[in-house]
């Protein structure tokens, strides 16, 4: 199917703040981080319940929108960048971009193919803001799947989610269960025996000798990291494709 594309440049109007976090810190009257106090205060639960509206119908500013996941990117995940250490990423308009085609994809049922350079930042974009804004904002029963060619590339995807429940806002973090094993990760812990919190749930695996590892299981989201270096890419997509569908429509994204 041919697809008609026409780049529109981003025009940014009198305002533009898509990152009121990264640029201005979280207000001392609702950083329970720097200060307990503020907690069960009027001010603090007015602050947080702002900041939750965005990060579940996005931002209007400037004449653009920011997407949920973007503006939970920009505005609580740290990356690591060398001669920086930790810090919030920086507005660029190939970011919106990213983020912008990943919310249309998910509205119509298709999936994205990122083309990328080394060390380019992708990695952290699809774990912390794709990956990361499902297991940590989805209500509940959200399921994603991670999976390379290599398990290094597991690893160290893996270890920049994990990171970022460290990193967060205590209003934003999560308890997380883990398995016996590292390829499970699920919000959530048992109470009374019975499960707790949201149960969200990412699948960590390695497809190199096994294009069936997610075969079976229904996903919102998955992430083929370093698809190029997939042995078996076309035969992993195809099994795990009819558990992205409801019926014939397509409702998890690739």
């Amino acid at each position: 199917m041919a697809i008609d594309y026409k780049y529109t440049p981003v025009i940014k109007g009198k305002g533009f703040c898509p990152n009121p976090i990264g640029k201005y810190g979280i207000p001392k009257y609702a950083d329970s981080r720097a200060n307990q106090k503020v907690l069960g205060t009027t001010a603090h639960q007015n602050w947080w319940e702002e900041q939750f509206h965005y990060l579940e119908h996005g931002l209007e500013t400037g004449g653009q929108f920011i997407t949920p996941n973007f503006y939970w990117y920009l505005n609580f995940c740290p990356i690591a960048t060398i001669g920086r250490g930790y810090h919030l990423p920086d507005y660029v308009d190939f970011d919106k971009e990213y983020f912008d085609r990943y919310a249309e994809a998910k509205r119509i049922g298709w999936g994205t193919l990122d083309l990328k350079k080394r060390r380019g930042g992708l990695s952290e974009k699809a774990a912390k803001g794709l990956l990361g804004y499902g297991m940590y904002m989805s209500p509940e029963k959200y399921q994603c799947g991670l999976a390379a060619g290599l398990e290094d590339y597991v690893t160290d995807m893996r270890s920049k989610f994990r990171e970022l429940n460290l990193l967060l806002p205590p209003e934003l973090r999560v308890r997380f269960k883990l398995s016996d094993t590292d390829d499970l990760i699920i919000a959530g812990w048992k109470e009374d025996g019975d499960p707790a919190g949201s149960q969200n749930t990412m699948f960590c695996r390695t497809m190199f000798n096994n294009p069936n590892v997610f075969k079976g299981k229904f996903m919102n989201d998955v992430l083929y990291e370093e698809a190029g270096e997939f042995k078996h890419l076309l035969k992993g997509f195809a099994a795990t494709n009819a558990g992205l569908k409801v019926g014939l429509e397509r409702k998890g994204t690739p």
